[in-house]
């Protein structure tokens, strides 16, 4: 994670998944899940 800037996820990330991620200070994408994932 150290030689990471961004990390993109869907909004299917668990919660605490989300939370651990956030605590890494990196900057979070989150997009949105749509109907045909």
């Amino acid at each position: 994670m150290a030689d990471l800037d961004e990390v993109i996820t869907d909004s299917g990330i668990k919660p605490d998944a989300l939370t651990a991620l956030k605590a890494t200070e990196r900057k979070i994408t989150v997009v949105p899940m749509t109907s045909d994932n």
